[in-house]
């Protein structure tokens, strides 16, 4: 006899809605980016490496890792996006580049503490530009600052 699949766990807070819950891989992949992203500033600044070089390797990496699942993907983006990611991919490698020679110029802490508060000054530079923010987004923007104290 054929048993049916299982359903999916209850979740979320819609009527009916149903997703299922994290397995024990999807937790330890969560543990495991944390720790990376926790202890990226502390290992770059003891590598010694320049900030340029530490952010080529760290944008390498990354398309190394997730080439393979890109090319697995029965997604993909259409040719007139592709300036649109390359441009992209050429903020994040200047983003990382900025960040990391900030740790020449100041403690890993205060990097860090200033790199996580970036989600509130997006938030400031809108609500100064006339957009109007949402309950939620200020209880988020509560939580960051919170997380980053």
């Amino acid at each position: 006899m054929i048993k049916p699949a299982p359903r999916p766990a209850r979740t979320g807070t819609g009527a009916g809605v149903l997703t299922p819950r994290p397995g024990a891989t999807d937790l330890s992949l969560v543990v495991v980016a944390a720790l990376a992203v926790g202890s990226a500033a502390v290992l770059a600044r003891w590598s010694g490496a320049s900030p340029l070089a530490l952010a080529f390797w760290r944008c390498f990496g990354g398309a190394v890792m997730l080439g393979p699942v890109m090319l697995r993907s029965p997604i993909r983006p259409a040719r007139r996006h592709w300036p649109l990611l390359l441009i992209s991919g050429l903020a994040l490698g200047l983003h990382f580049a900025t960040w990391l020679a900030s740790l020449d110029h100041t403690t890993v802490a205060a990097s860090v503490t200033l790199a996580a508060t970036a989600p509130v000054f997006v938030a400031l530079w809108l609500w100064l530009r006339g957009k109007p923010l949402s309950r939620q987004t200020w209880s988020a923007l509560a939580m960051t600052l919170v997380g980053v104290v």
